[in-house]
């Protein structure tokens, strides 16, 4: 069984160079599935590529279209 981790306490408030850190992760994720247009497969449900005419996984030339581009990103903080 793994050691369980000791705890710090309760946090009472962002500190410049983790709001810092918590920024620099954040650009680096990929936002397509939140605010883009992307193509998956009907019949199994992975990502089409978007220069492909089949699926890469199960070889299905069915795909759904979603569109997610009206969607405005926000960040809330206490």
């Amino acid at each position: 069984m793994p050691e369980l981790l000791t705890t710090r306490g309760a946090i009472t408030a962002w500190s410049p160079r983790s709001c810092a850190r918590m920024i620099a992760r954040l650009s680096d994720l990929d936002y397509t599935r939140l605010y883009g247009r992307y193509r998956t497969c009907t019949s199994c449900g992975r990502d089409f590529d978007p220069a492909g005419e089949r699926c890469p996984g199960c070889k299905c030339p069915a795909s759904t279209m979603t569109d997610r581009g009206g969607r405005l990103p926000a960040m809330l903080s206490r």
